[in-house]
């Protein structure tokens, strides 16, 4: 009479299999995770950098408008220069994942305001968005003289 079953070898490796498969996707989920952390945060700053640029180019509370960026938040102000906690000030955290890790813009600083009537800016330049657990994965805002920004 032959048993049937599995040997302790197939048991072995059977759970072999199922730990460096869950090893693999483990890792993969992690890459896609700061990749999309750094694109969602990539796409909330071009959408404050045109959403102050339109305000700006409509004359929304007949005023200029401006984003100031600093390494773990972006804020849209009202006005020709940011101040801290003013009441129309809109403001978005990054995740804890992510950082601004270089801001570099023509004149120095970490504001971008945009001209009235024109959209222009005089703060070109790029901001460099970065994932905290893995430097290597990054997004470049460029913002323009003419006040358009892409990534």
């Amino acid at each position: 009479m032959r048993m049937r079953g599995f040997t302790l070898m197939e048991v072995l490796i059977a759970i072999g299999i199922v730990i460096v498969l869950t090893t693999l996707v483990g890792f993969s989920f992690s890459a896609y995770r700061k990749s999309s952390d750094v694109t969602a945060v990539t796409d909330s700053l071009l959408s404050y950098l045109k959403e102050a640029r339109a305000d700006t180019l409509s004359s929304k509370s007949d005023s200029s408008w401006g984003v100031h960026i600093e390494t773990s938040r972006i804020v849209i102000f009202k006005g020709a220069s940011f101040t801290n906690g003013a009441p129309g000030n809109r403001q978005t955290t990054l995740p804890n994942t992510t950082q601004i890790s270089s801001i570099s813009l023509t004149g120095g600083g970490s504001d971008v305001l945009f001209k009235r009537l024109t959209g222009e800016t005089d703060q070109n330049g790029t901001i460099v968005i970065q994932s905290v657990a893995d430097s290597s994965v990054t997004s470049i805002v460029t913002i323009q003289p003419t006040g358009t920004a892409s990534s």
